[in-house]
């Protein structure tokens, strides 16, 4: 991918997720990055294909960061600590205008989000769940419920619905919503070594 097209999704990005995409013109982002529209044309063959590959080129980065700390050489609680700092990092970024727009008028590019979050969350989890049973600080359960639990979670965290009427930060609910979780299936052990890595004593 060349620097060009790289650096208009990136803005992109940006543009998109904090203000929104329905009102949001090409006009405005080539105005914006003092480019031509057609150079935009030239990558893109409309705002629909920018908004999907800004959209994936973010989501597909986020998604190797959590791949590359659950392969990562230490324990789970660890990682695990890792994820919900890289969790709220990435989705802290979609705020509830960009969300509600996607549900409004993108409607099916939201559904193939859902859909590679689910299955990219879902590999990585189960991966977790049974290390950290192997180490003795998860109990044991079932991982298909606890994940549907975790997916459910997150789901309902992240919508616009509860954060307006909450008044909470996209990243403050999703740590918080994480840390509730983790806090169930924590063993007496786990919760002690929890306690010190929160505190930032290494075990």
């Amino acid at each position: 991918m060349d620097d060009e097209k790289i650096k208009i999704l990136k803005f992109s990005q940006q543009k998109f997720f904090s203000e929104g995409f329905y009102k949001i013109t090409l006009d405005e982002i080539t105005k914006d990055l003092h480019i031509s529209k057609k150079t935009i044309y030239k990558h893109f063959d409309s705002k629909e294909q920018l908004l999907r590959e800004a959209t994936f080129n973010y989501i597909t980065e986020a998604g190797e960061k959590i791949t590359e700390i659950v392969e990562s050489e230490t324990t789970a609680l660890q990682k695990f600590v890792l994820l919900i700092e890289t969790l709220a990092s990435v989705l802290s970024k979609f705020q509830s205008k960009w969300i509600s727009d996607m549900q409004h008028y993108a409607k099916d590019l939201w559904d193939e989000v859902d859909k590679f979050r689910t299955q990219k969350l879902s590999a990585n989890l189960s991966k977790l769940i049974e290390q950290g049973v192997a180490e003795g600080i998860f109990k044991r359960r079932s991982v298909p419920i606890v994940l549907q639990i975790f997916i459910s979670s997150i789901r309902g965290v992240i919508n616009p619905e509860f954060i307006m009427n909450n008044n909470f930060a996209i990243h403050t609910a999703i740590q918080e919503t994480i840390n509730i979780l983790i806090d169930s299936m924590l063993t007496d052990k786990g919760h002690k070594v929890y306690l010190k890595i929160k505190r930032g004593v290494k075990k």
